[in-house]
């Protein structure tokens, strides 16, 4: 996962879209551990609660669950790939 802090899509969307097309590409699969807050905001060099942001909404999305103790889990969500993918594809074809 990468970000682009120059990008005029903010950070925190920047990885939810991120998550949301490896879930709908089955990158991740339901079951498989997702980095925990701080590992991840270290991994990009972000602020935790930006992390956190992005956990939080995607599971109001659905698209991850946390478990208590077990740490966020993704959730294969019909959808995601029709909702997301369009933009999640021009986000990513205009990075190349």
């Amino acid at each position: 996962m990468r970000i682009e802090p120059s990008s005029s899509i903010p950070i925190y969307r920047q990885i939810i879209d991120q998550i949301k097309y490896q879930v709908a590409t089955g990158v991740l699969k339901e079951g498989d551990k997702v980095p925990s807050v701080r590992e991840l905001a270290g991994r990009l060099a972000i602020n935790q609660n930006t992390v956190l942001k992005v956990y939080n909404e995607l599971c109001r999305q659905n698209v991850l669950k946390i478990e208590r103790g077990d740490g966020p889990n993704p959730v294969r969500h019909k959808d995601c790939g029709v909702l997301y993918g369009g933009r999640i594809a021009q986000y990513y074809f205009s990075q190349i």
